[in-house]
C-alpha cells in the first residue's frame, strides 16, 4: 500500500470520526515532500478553530503515525476558490459575476 493510500486509510479510520462528531470531515489531498494537504469540510471548514483542530488533532495524528511527516497544511474548500475568484474579479474592475443594474 502506498503512502497516500495509507493516508486516506487512516484519516478516514481514526481522524474522520472525531470531526464527524462536531459536524465535519477532512478530504486527503495530496502528500508532497513530507508535507500533507488536507481539506476541511462541513462545519470545519467554516469553523474559527479550524487551524487549532488541525495543529492539535489532526497534525498530532498524522505526525504521531508518519514519523516521516512534518507538516499538516489546509487547502481551499471549493466555495473558497470561487470567493476567491470572484473578489479577485471585482477588485481588478469587474462585476465578479454580480450584475449591475444601477443606471447613473
Amino acid at each position: 500500500m502506498s503512502m497516500k493510500e495509507t493516508l486516506v486509510k487512516f484519516l478516514a479510520e481514526k481522524v474522520t470520526p472525531y470531526l464527524q462528531m462536531h459536524g465535519g470531515d477532512v478530504e486527503f489531498v495530496d502528500v508532497v515532500d513530507n508535507c500533507v494537504s488536507i481539506r476541511l469540510k462541513g462545519a470545519c471548514q467554516d469553523c474559527s478553530a479550524a487551524q487549532i483542530t488541525v495543529e492539535t488533532v489532526i497534525k498530532e495524528a498524522i505526525v504521531s503515525r508518519f514519523l516521516e511527516i512534518e507538516k499538516v497544511m489546509i487547502e481551499p474548500s471549493d466555495d473558497s476558490l470561487e470567493l476567491i475568484k470572484i473578489a479577485r474579479d471585482i477588485l481588478s474592475g469587474g462585476t465578479g459575476g454580480i450584475i449591475n443594474n444601477h443606471k447613473d
